[in-house]
């Protein structure tokens, strides 16, 4: 699990400036693990990092729900 400010700097590593927000909408499940990741909207003009952050967002897994799933939305943003 490299996180999602890791996946930015090594992406910053290799020469790709941009910054941007991403909008995520996700699902967490009773167990505490990501059930599933849907993006909303992107201003980083970078796809293929915008599914890396996905994808690594869908590995996480949070404190255990009591009530069931819960879903939220979250921007993330990315800037140097």
């Amino acid at each position: 699990m490299l996180g999602l400010r890791s996946i930015y700097f090594k992406d910053l590593d290799k020469g790709l400036y941009f910054a941007g927000d991403i909008l995520l909408k996700f699902t967490i499940a009773k167990n505490g693990k990501v059930a599933s990741v849907d993006m909303i909207h992107s201003t980083t003009g970078n796809a293929e990092f915008d599914e890396a952050i996905r994808k690594e967002l869908s590995t996480w897994k949070l404190k255990p729900i009591e009530d069931g799933n819960t879903t939220v939305t979250v921007i993330f943003n990315f800037t140097e």
